[in-house]
């Protein structure tokens, strides 16, 4: 069965960046995560990704108590490159003026473009 029928989304610890949610696939699946860490934040920095994933699972534990992390298939990571303009950038190409440059989008990025 489904260990949980909606979207669960905590509000985010201000020391490690946007939280933790989890998320339901059409399967039944639980999606935990993510979460983000601020390389300008030295302590969220120092964690190794053993402790990263702890850190996942124990704030998925608190959301979902009959979660059982030996359950889990997958895990993913990657980088979000913040922008040092202070903004989102995006911009029209200076050698294509078909392309255009979209990059340093926080959340919750495009998704909240049209509020």
């Amino acid at each position: 069965g489904y260990l949980a029928k909606h979207t669960l989304f905590p509000c985010p610890d201000p020391k490690l960046g946007k939280g933790v949610l989890v998320q339901t696939t059409l399967w039944g699946n639980l999606i935990l995560g993510p979460t983000a860490r601020d390389v300008g934040n030295e302590e969220a920095r120092k964690m190794s990704s053993a402790a990263v994933q702890e850190y996942i699972l124990a704030k998925c534990k608190l959301l979902v108590p009959g979660f059982d992390p030996r359950e889990t298939f997958h895990a993913f990571c990657g980088a979000r490159a913040k922008s040092d303009r202070g903004d989102w950038i995006i911009e029209h190409s200076k050698n294509d003026a078909r392309m255009i440059h979209v990059a340093g989008i926080d959340s919750p990025g495009l998704a909240g473009s049209p509020a």
